[in-house]
């Protein structure tokens, strides 16, 4: 396996309410969000990665666009 950086598009999981967004089972990090809210966030202590599950410290507005940008393994 090998890491590539990859952004994994979360704006269908944005309801105005959640704070936990589901990514693919491959992703091994999370180095930043962007979205249509906020101009970007790369400070670890907006969010945290468990397992596959984004959580940040925020809500976002519902009809928001959001983007993670992750290190995926990558099968070449």
């Amino acid at each position: 396996k090998v890491p590539i950086t990859r952004w994994v598009y979360l704006t269908n999981q944005v309801d105005g309410v959640t704070t936990t967004f589901t990514l693919p089972q491959d992703v091994v990090a999370v180095h930043g969000i962007l979205s249509t809210q906020f101009p970007d966030k790369w400070d670890l202590t907006d969010f945290s990665l468990s397992g596959n599950v984004l959580t940040t410290n925020f809500t976002m507005q519902s009809g928001a666009t959001l983007i993670a940008v992750c290190d995926v393994l990558f099968y070449p």
